[in-house]
């Protein structure tokens, strides 16, 4: 009887004993799941942000686009996360529209009928910067919408260097050039071609609904020191 006895109190005692254990097993557990799965998710983070560093990753709206990448001869086709790179070049078809993504969120939208050329592009953390060279068509830039982001956003045509100044803004080239401001302000400059050399002949600033048109005649009287009316 002793010897059960005692038995009993040993197998109670075990039991309490696990009892009291187990809450804290659960909570060590669990902690260890949510470090372990914090660090996976760190990982996939880090990763992330290294695979876009200083690119430019593709949404295709509709249509179509190719990209041509620096060094190659060969056109090829882009298609939903297509990372372009400083260098790279892009035409759309007429039908297309697409966009460009930096890593701190600043947005770069094609249009249709359109090529341009990526000639910087550094996008890392804290910064953001982008120049396009616009050949012909449409493109529309917007910042990053955390200030605290070092932006710089430049747009160049034969004629003209369009420079954000923290800014939305639009640029089309066709038979004419406009310069559209949806929010801030940008600083055009008009340039002349001599021997040459670019030479900057007027800078023309424009605010938040404005808009700047230069075509051909515009270009001559400027380079005639009469100062057309370009700011609408």
């Amino acid at each position: 009887m002793c010897y059960l006895h005692g038995m009993h109190q040993f197998q109670h005692y075990r039991r309490r004993k696990s009892g009291i254990l187990m809450p804290f097993l659960a909570i060590i557990i669990i902690g260890l799941i949510v470090v372990f799965a914090f660090q996976i998710w760190l990982y996939f983070a880090e990763q992330k942000q290294f695979l876009t560093e200083n690119k430019a990753a593709v949404t295709m709206q509709s249509g179509t686009a190719e990209m041509l990448v620096w060094g190659d001869q060969k056109w090829v086709k882009i298609y939903d996360g297509s990372l372009l790179r400083e260098g790279d070049a892009v035409r759309t078809g007429p039908d297309a529209q697409l966009s460009m993504s930096l890593l701190n969120k600043g947005v770069v939208r094609v249009g249709g009928n359109t090529e341009l050329s990526i000639e910087h592009l550094e996008s890392k953390d804290g910064q953001d910067g982008i120049t396009l060279v616009l050949k012909k068509g449409d493109v529309w830039l917007k910042r990053s919408s955390d200030k605290s982001v070092a932006t710089d956003s430049i747009v160049l045509t034969e004629s003209l260097t369009v420079r954000s100044l923290g800014t939305v803004f639009a640029v089309s080239k066709r038979d004419d050039t406009a310069v559209r401001v949806l929010e801030g302000a940008v600083a055009v400059d008009i340039q002349s071609d001599e021997n040459g050399n670019q030479r900057v002949i007027e800078t023309v600033q424009v605010g938040v609904g404005q808009e700047v048109v230069i075509g051909a005649r515009e270009l001559l009287l400027f380079k005639q020191r009469q100062g057309p009316r370009v700011l609408f």
